[in-house]
């Protein structure tokens, strides 16, 4: 088994990886079954990592706008 260390402030909920990623959070969880996003497993949640999100949010362009200055 591999171990490995994860900030807790790098891990979301589905709820809050969700508004990140401006889906569902039915999304989310269809996203992890189909294998798109990797979860990370704990005391019977489910969280994502901040790499995910950022990897999603890159892949789809979600946020190019929100940071543009107006």
């Amino acid at each position: 088994m591999v171990k490995f260390v994860i900030e807790s402030s790098d891990l979301f909920d589905v709820v809050e990886a969700a508004k990140l990623l401006k889906v569902g959070y039915a999304t989310i969880y269809r996203w992890i079954a189909s294998g798109k996003i990797i979860p990370v497993r704990m005391d019977n949640r489910t969280l994502i990592s901040r790499s995910e999100v950022e990897r999603l949010r890159n892949e789809s362009g979600i946020g190019a706008r929100d940071n543009k200055a107006d």
